[in-house]
């Protein structure tokens, strides 16, 4: 009868699902137990291949092979640490282990899955003590945060999440007049506590190492002015040895979990069959790695395969990510981010701006910021163009479903299909894609309506292999 009731027959029902599924896995957890079982239960289930990874907790699976993790007794407690430290978050191990101690916290989180492939995106500003991180994050998320002229040293973050500027969006918006409108958002974390000589005083502290590992990119911020009132940590202002050594220890700290992990995977290259062969080829991927680290290099300038990618994205690597260079060059330095320093690695970019005045605008209401800026003949705010850099750097588009309840703006990676574009809206309408209405922005904005578009011919229906396009606007049809 419950499943009959409108507001809770959707959820209970999936409640339901997930507590079918773990009933059916939970009596083949155990230590030394056929790790195709569980798999093998799941495809009686009507899960196979990518659904059944798009379907599962994430922690259920091996970030390498994919695979389940299936040793959840406490007796291996000790061992799946050993193994899957160097893949996983601590919040996933804590997840992980919810799992084993208690199963329905484990299927509530699994729910919070299911209920949406939306996963918003993340940007960690790191810098220097003093290098003004905070200034940029005030100007980004038009907070007015406090700014002292010295650093505690001590490890803090500061988390806020900021709408994605897009003029599309009030275009889309002015023409259907929708009871909501959302745009893209992006969410920054402030991390403080980095400072160069970290390595050496034992290394990044697992806080602030998870701090910045779980970040898509990293906003580096690197101060390019001088100000007497706040002194400059080395006694002088010189950015390219401030990017140096912190890019320094960025580069020390993968280099710990590359060498970690090849002690560790001795073992199993004494191991007979399968297992010596995996880890003899995880190893020489992390030996390429080593190498590349030990002549100072980022991880980001390996030319590697989707697959390679794939199998280190547990580790969490900091290098590996891609980096926004930000020169803050005070109230009158110039410019030119290129006359300033180079930095010519692969997945990286370099902007300079005036972090004060940057701030002074993102406080100002609309009207009073667009006086400010053609009096001082300023086209646009410097951090609308960062935010566009940011998202050059990640690979990532925007795309929008319209209509007279919601005009809203989503974020896919670029090359991503119209199945994955229905993924990022809902995992159902991935899971029961037919076709998706497809129309791009330019033409919908030049025909007005999509009444006018669908009479020109416009809109066009496209398949689940359509690569989706920055600007398309979709409707997804669907049956589940």
């Amino acid at each position: 009868y419950l499943l009959q009731a409108p507001a809770l027959g959707p959820f209970l029902a999936l409640a339901s699902r997930w507590l079918y599924v773990y009933n059916v896995l939970r009596p083949h957890f155990g230590v030394g137990m056929d790790q195709q079982a569980p798999l093998t239960a799941l495809q009686k289930l009507g899960y196979n291949g990518d659904s059944t990874i798009a379907l599962l907790p994430p922690i259920l699976l091996d970030p390498i092979s994919s695979d389940l993790l299936l040793s959840c007794d406490r007796e291996a407690g000790n061992d799946l640490l050993a193994t899957y430290t160097p893949y996983l978050t601590p919040a996933q191990i804590s997840l992980y282990f919810s799992f084993v101690r208690r199963p329905l916290a484990a299927v509530s989180c699994a729910l919070r899955f299911e209920f949406g492939g939306y996963v918003l995106m993340q940007i960690g500003i790191i810098g220097l003590p003093n290098s003004t991180k905070t200034t940029i994050f005030s100007a980004l998320t038009r907070q007015n945060v406090a700014t002292q002229p010295f650093s505690s040293g001590k490890f803090e973050t500061q988390t806020a999440v900021v709408d994605v500027p897009d003029p599309r969006v009030d275009r889309l918006a002015a023409i259907f007049q929708p009871r909501k409108t959302t745009r893209a958002q992006v969410q920054y974390n402030d991390i403080a506590g980095l400072d160069s000589g970290v390595n050496r005083s034992g290394g990044f502290s697992p806080a602030l190492l998870n701090a910045i590992a779980v970040n898509d990119a990293l906003l580096h911020v690197v101060r390019a002015f001088q100000d007497d009132s706040v002194p400059h940590i080395r006694g002088s202002v010189d950015p390219a040895r401030d990017l140096r050594d912190l890019d320094a220890e960025l580069l020390l700290a993968d280099l710990a979990v590359v060498e970690h992990r090849l002690e560790r995977l001795q073992h199993d290259l004494k191991r007979p069959g399968a297992a010596a062969d995996l880890a003899h080829s995880e190893s020489q991927l992390l030996l390429r790695l080593k190498e590349t680290l030990e002549n100072e290099a980022p991880l980001r300038d390996l030319a590697l395969t989707p697959a390679e990618l794939l199998r280190l994205r547990g580790f969490g690597f900091l290098t590996l990510k891609p980096v926004l260079v930000v020169l803050n060059v005070g109230d009158e330095g110039p410019l030119d981010s290129p006359a300033i320093l180079s930095y010519p690695h692969r997945h990286s970019a370099v902007i300079a701006l005036r972090g004060g005045l940057e701030r002074e605008i993102a406080q100002m209401d609309e009207a009073s910021a667009e006086l400010f800026l053609s009096e001082y003949g300023i086209a646009e705010p410097s951090l609308r163009r960062l935010i566009r850099l940011s998202y050059d750097l990640l690979g990532v588009q925007s795309f929008f479903t319209v209509g007279p309840d919601e005009v809203r703006a989503w974020t896919m990676p670029r090359g991503g299909t119209a199945v994955d574009a229905a993924g990022t809206i809902h995992t159902d309408l991935a899971r029961g894609f037919i076709r998706a209405e497809v129309i791009s922005y330019d033409d919908l904005v030049s025909a007005g309506t999509l009444a006018e578009a669908r009479q020109k011919g416009l809109l066009r229906l496209e398949g689940r292999d359509y690569v989706v396009k920055d600007g398309d606007c979709l409707e997804i049809r669907f049956n589940v």
